[in-house]
């Protein structure tokens, strides 16, 4: 997806620099770190030059600067600079039409909040173009307002930004993937961001942009968040940026009728689907025994999947794995599961589960119910409950003893006071006499 951000800007010129030439900043609204100190976080804004003819093929100096006061700081050749003086800003080369567009790296020093792009050849004084509009950034106290967040991104490509936008599609943090060469005052690494965001503010939406503006990966979550004041936090430990398919579960069980599967991910990209292969020993040849699996493509939300295998025998061993493919034909491997199939009386498979497992809820998103299922080796005491995130018991689902075998049990999506709940992540946890525990996440629509 490719966003229009981009607004080119008409602007005014001198007559002898030609008719037809542009200069425009984007990436707006956007906060910034205000502290005028070594440490403080840059952000980025993209400059675009469009049809300076009179310049084709030429360097130029390119400079954002504040409409008045204090100057930003402005990263050029290794080191920050006072972008009050076109020599101490960036070098750029104008293609044969007399365009470029890129990334500028910008850094308070007590500025103030309305700026404009501008440039100028290279060694001269005359001729200069200028943005006839002005953009504000909000420069936030970090103590009180402000907060940092960052993580490991999917790709540490030099020239790439990553924009972070809130839940109104506003943007709210733009920064440069690592390894960029631009010093930040934090150590990082190669894939690494750091941004300053509004403090307690949902984050809706990373995008990774290129050089030219243009996107190049796109990923949500309704897990982001930036945290209290003065705090940094890692969006990975929310929930991953970089993973293109999260698995959380694998299990297998012993059912009428064969060995359910089932599986849980907590994030997709790009999946095509799943295969699930069956392998007779621990070191014998898999083969595929499903059809292809339909995935969920690309989605924030948990997925839950499930194959029955009705081709196994009583009294064997089997071992399965899941082959996972992309829509570009990319193919990872999980796994694998063990479970040994029961003899029962008769001859027959066992009904009766070879071990105690959580097997996650179906649906799964879901709306308005679901159905948690469990298996327990033994007989013993139970507890299956709902959570939220904040580990606040939602709804108790079973309490008490339970016969071994397949058990289920349906969640309407209300409470214990039989209020709905609203949409969002939950937590679903079993607990066992017998030790085992486990916990599942479910997914409430709206």
């Amino acid at each position: 997806m490719k966003r229009g951000l981009r607004v080119a800007i008409l602007l005014a010129f001198a007559p002898a620099v030609g008719v037809g030439q542009t200069i425009s900043t984007t990436v707006f609204p956007l906060y910034a770190d205000g502290r005028n100190t070594d440490g403080a976080t840059p952000f980025a804004v993209l400059v675009e030059i469009a049809n300076w003819s009179a310049k084709a093929g030429k360097q130029v100096n390119v400079r954002v600067t504040t409409v008045s006061g204090s100057n930003f700081l402005i990263w050029k050749d290794g080191a920050w600079q006072n972008a009050q003086y076109y020599d101490h800003c960036p070098v750029r080369t104008l293609d044969a039409g007399g365009n470029w567009c890129g990334w500028i790296f910008l850094r308070a020093k007590n500025a103030t909040a309305a700026f404009r792009a501008s440039a100028r050849e290279v060694g001269q004084s005359e001729g200069p173009i200028l943005e006839d509009a002005s953009h504000t950034v909000t420069y936030m106290n970090m103590s009180t307002t402000g907060a940092w967040v960052e993580a490991t991104a999917a790709a540490s490509t030099a020239g790439l930004v990553i924009l972070a936008y809130d839940a109104s599609d506003n943007i709210i943090g733009a920064y440069a993937v690592e390894d960029n060469g631009v010093s930040e005052g934090y150590p990082s690494t190669a894939g690494y961001f750091k941004m300053a965001v509004p403090a307690n503010t949902a984050i809706r939406k990373l995008e990774v942009r290129d050089a030219s503006g243009g996107t190049v990966a796109t990923q949500t979550s309704p897990l982001w968040g930036s945290g209290v004041a003065g705090g940094t936090t890692n969006l990975d430990d929310q929930y991953d940026v970089s993973l293109p398919v999260t698995l959380t579960s694998f299990q297998a069980a012993v059912v009428a009728g064969g060995v359910r599967l089932t599986w849980v991910t907590d994030s997709e990209i790009n999946n095509r689907g799943f295969y699930v292969l069956r392998s007779e020993g621990e070191t014998a040849p898999y083969r595929s025994i499903s059809p292809l699996i339909p995935g969920a493509g690309s989605s924030v939300d948990p997925q839950s999947y499930q194959y029955i295998d009705r081709t196994v025998a009583p009294g064997q061993t089997y071992w399965y794995k899941l082959r996972q493919e992309d829509f570009g034909g990319q193919v990872e491997l999980f796994g694998p599961v063990v479970i040994y199939v029961p003899v029962a009386s008769d001859g027959q498979p066992s009904t009766v589960p070879t071990r105690t497992a959580l097997l996650g809820g179906h649906p799964n998103p879901f709306n308005p119910g679901t159905t948690v299922q469990f298996a327990l080796a033994a007989g013993q005491e139970v507890q299956l409950a709902i959570f939220d995130l904040c580990g606040r018991l939602v709804r108790a689902l079973v309490q008490g003893d339970a016969p071994a075998g397949e058990h289920q049990a349906r969640w309407d999506g209300r409470d214990d006071g039989g209020r709905d709940v609203p949409a969002g992540v939950y937590v679903c946890h079993l607990r066992c006499g017998d030790g085992y525990h486990a916990s599942v996440k479910l997914l409430k629509l709206r």
